[in-house]
């Protein structure tokens, strides 16, 4: 499994869709889509 895999495992996306209001394969979605260009932009930090 990748860093990014184990990452995408340990985030509360049931919880995550709750609080906005949508269905967990979208919020699902939306984090795997989010979460490498975070990544991204922090490693551009370093």
């Amino acid at each position: 499994m990748s860093d990014i895999q184990e990452l995408l495992g340990q985030i509360p996306v049931q919880q995550i869709a709750s609080l906005l209001g949508t269905d967990a394969a979208s919020a699902q979605a939306a984090v795997e889509a989010a979460v490498p260009t975070l990544l991204a932009g922090m490693q551009s930090n370093v």
